[in-house]
Order: structure tokens, then C-alpha cells, then sequence
């Protein structure tokens, strides 16, 4: 007797037959269990941006830059995130997203007056310049278009 069962998970099947041996479907078990766990991971764009590290990685670049200075725990920010991760993922190569965790680097966040959080600034290629205040939307489409429109 021959026995076939498919699992199907994302659009995938996994088929057991009850010839195969058993570490042969353990294998297939993990993979399984191994694939379907890195595919719901958001792989996140934004860089991590420090007191220490801003002025290499933003100041003295020439990538176009929009920061978000933060605190974690803010609800605001935790609103923020899906659409902001979504935005920086899709800019991926054209505009670099950062972040500044205004309770690791408390200097750098009083260098740029930050008022309240989320508060989002661009950098333009002329880092003589000042950095605008991102005032739109909160959504991935708005904060994609202003990113692309920076200088």
C-alpha cells in the first residue's frame, strides 16, 4: 500500500510517502518548520544610528538619509513601525532609513532640538544644508514619496 499526504502552507506542499524513511521526513519536518519561520521574519532596512556612528554614516555621506529619532516604548513609534519598516524595505538601495534611540543617544537627539516622537528629519546630499522636518503622512506610500523627493 502506498500512502501520499500533502501539507500545503503559503501556497507550498510538502508531500510525505509512506516509502520514505524516517529520517528523510524528519528532515523534511525541519525544513519545513525552518522555512516557514524565516518567511514570516520582516527584514528590516533602517540602519541603527548612535551618537558615535551619525556623523560617518549620515553627516559625511552623500546618500540621501530620512531619520527617525525615537523611544521604543512610545506608542506613536510602535504605530509607526510597520508602516516606516514597509517604506525603508522599499527604498532598499535609493534613500537610507535610520534610527535614533533617543534613550542611547540623548546628546544627539538634543543637537536636533527633537520635540516629541516620532520625529523625523531628511538629509539631502548637501549636508551644509539644514535638515527638513518630515511633516507628512504616516504612511509607507507618503514617507516613500518624501524620501524620493529629498535633495
Amino acid at each position: 500500500m502506498f500512502l501520499s499526504i500533502k501539507i500545503k502552507h503559503n501556497n507550498n506542499f510538502i508531500v510525505f510517502h509512506s516509502n520514505m524513511d524516517r529520517s528523510t521526513k524528519v528532515f523534511i519536518l525541519i525544513s519545513f518548520f525552518f522555512l516557514s519561520v524565516i518567511s514570516n521574519f520582516n527584514l528590516v532596512h533602517a540602519e541603527e544610528l548612535f551618537e558615535c556612528t551619525f556623523d560617518q554614516a549620515v553627516m559625511k555621506s552623500q546618500d540621501k538619509w530620512i531619520v527617525q529619532f525615537l523611544i521604543p516604548q512610545c506608542g506613536a513609534v510602535k504605530g509607526l513601525k510597520p508602516e516606516w519598516d514597509k517604506a525603508s524595505a522599499n527604498m532598499c538601495g535609493k534613500v537610507k532609513f535610520g534610527e535614533v534611540n533617543c534613550q542611547n543617544s540623548p546628546e544627539l537627539c538634543g543637537k536636533y532640538k527633537v520635540p516629541y516622537y516620532p520625529y523625523i528629519l531628511q538629509f539631502g546630499t548637501d549636508k551644509t544644508k539644514e535638515p527638513i522636518q518630515y511633516q507628512g503622512d504616516r504612511s509607507a506610500s507618503a514617507l516613500e514619496e518624501a524620501a524620493l523627493k529629498i535633495a
